[in-house]
């Protein structure tokens, strides 16, 4: 009786053990796939937050301010004057 239990659980790890080969080859893959589909979705919205961007810093041009400070002439902390403008938060071309 034990020979068969011993046998029986052999066959049953060799059984597991091919399965989680095969299941790792065909799942990893997919995964990968899966994450570059992710990525390539992804890229459309980074593309309207840079027109956004270019649409903010023409509207600020237009206004005469300076793009980088946004016309405050101070860096977003308020410690330093804007590199770009001098510190008088008007746009120079």
């Amino acid at each position: 009786m034990s020979i068969r239990i011993l046998l029986f659980t052999t066959c049953i790890t060799m059984l597991l053990t091919s399965c989680g080969t095969v299941a790792q080859e065909l799942l990893v893959p997919m995964a990968e796939s899966d994450a570059q589909n992710a990525l390539s979705k992804a890229t459309p919205g980074r593309n309207v937050s840079t027109k956004q961007q270019a649409k903010e810093r023409e509207q600020l041009q237009r206004e005469g301010k300076c793009p980088d400070c946004k016309g405050m002439g101070k860096t977003p902390d308020g410690l330093y004057n804007c590199q770009k403008c001098n510190g008088t938060g008007k746009f120079q071309p």
